[in-house]
């Protein structure tokens, strides 16, 4: 998405009668061992609706795209994307990032969140945590990365990738007092569904260790590209007993289930191409929405 896209989104839901809710709210997950469906109130008139930030990674391969290369804080404390400019100077602005642009809209528009919710921000492990090394494991892929666009290695001392947690966690703190919730996208990015038991275990253990630790207790799993583990395979079971207990595939329509001690949603994906091929009327009108600047017209 660009920015003027997610915008004028976040107009028309507005306009369309829609309210964030915390995706965790239908769930009862006070017992580790099943799940208590939970009803879920809005104001009347208003549809309920999850915004998931998918994969919030920061990928070396994109310095040079003009998106954001990292999460920082503001001298006001706020959560604001960083990235260079066609100049290469370094601009910091909280309406360069999703995060951002979604916290400034609740501010102005605050009968848009019910009980204060924002979204979900789904991070992996590869290369790094919100443009952050945060472990050795990282540094090598954070320098094919780099590399791989005409960039220089980089080195990381143990002192500073300790610093980098230490900026990563008050950046999460940040996000979690203001109503953001974190999931888990798999620290590989990888396909959960053709994964086998040994890939999960290992892939899980590196991001509960090297993420999680940072972001605090985490109960959803955005799975990559929708490749869902359905609830009762043994995977999903070893998942579940380790407090992942709300997963999100992939559908164009609304839906939701409740399975063996866990909570299934579908999630649309907004991207150009799905602006231009799904049908989102019932929330917005895509055609007004689609950026121009696009290298694909709108058709």
């Amino acid at each position: 998405m660009t920015c003027d896209e997610f915008t004028e989104i976040l107009n028309q839901l507005y306009k369309n009668d829609y309210i964030l809710v915390d995706a965790e709210t239908m769930a009862g997950m006070e017992n580790d061992t099943f799940m208590v469906e939970q009803p879920l109130v809005v104001p009347i008139g208003k549809k309920p609706l999850i915004i998931v930030i998918e994969n919030l990674s920061y990928s070396a391969t994109t310095y040079k795209d003009g998106v954001c290369r990292k999460l920082v804080l503001n001298d006001r404390g706020d959560v604001c994307g960083e990235y260079l400019n066609s100049d290469e100077e370094v601009v910091v602005s909280k309406t360069a990032e999703a995060i951002g642009i979604l916290d400034e809209f609740v501010d102005s528009h605050p009968d848009f969140t019910y009980d204060g919710a924002k979204g979900v921000i789904s991070v992996s492990g590869y290369e790094s945590c919100f443009g952050y090394v945060v472990s050795e494991d990282e540094i090598e892929d954070r320098n094919i990365a780099l590399n791989s666009i005409g960039l220089p290695s980089v080195t990381y001392t143990d002192m500073d990738i300790e610093t980098n947690r230490k900026t990563v966690k008050s950046i999460a703190e940040k996000l979690l007092d203001s109503g953001w919730k974190f999931a888990s996208s798999t620290y590989g990015y990888i396909n959960a569904r053709g994964a086998d038991m040994q890939t999960i275990q290992a892939d899980t253990e590196k991001w509960l260790n090297q993420i999680g630790s940072l972001l605090g207790r985490t109960n959803i799993i955005v799975y990559p590209n929708g490749d869902y583990i359905y609830g009762t395979d043994d995977r999903a079971v070893y998942l579940k007993n380790l407090g992942f207990r709300i997963f999100m595939g992939i559908g164009s329509k609304p839906f939701k289930i409740y399975g063996s001690n866990y909570l299934y949603y579908d999630r649309a994906i907004l991207n150009g191409k799905t602006l231009r091929k799904v049908d989102y009327s019932r929330m917005f009108d895509a055609k007004t929405v689609y950026d121009d600047s696009r290298i694909t017209p709108f058709k």
